[in-house]
This record gives C-alpha cells, structure tokens and sequence, in this order.
C-alpha cells in the first residue's frame, strides 16, 4: 500500500484477518474496517 507506513499496513492486515475470523469475509467491508483501526474511509484509500 502506497503512502501508508509499515505498522498502519500491518495493522490493517490484522484487524481484516480477525474480522474475517470473527464474522466471516462476506461481513468485512472497508468502512468496518477502517473504523476498527481507527482511520477515516478518505485516509485509507
């Protein structure tokens, strides 16, 4: 991922594969995911 450090990258990694775990991928959406690490839907694009 372009223009986003290492530890943002991994840590959008972590919390993808533990709510995929957690609920299932057909559950997962960006904004969820966004909102879980704590990033604004416009900074994770």
């Amino acid at each position: 991922m372009v223009g986003i450090s290492h530890d943002t990258d991994q840590r959008i990694l972590e919390q993808a594969m533990n709510m995929i775990r957690e609920n299932g991928e057909d559950q997962l959406s960006l904004r969820k995911l966004a909102r879980a690490i704590g990033l604004t839907t416009g900074a994770f694009y």
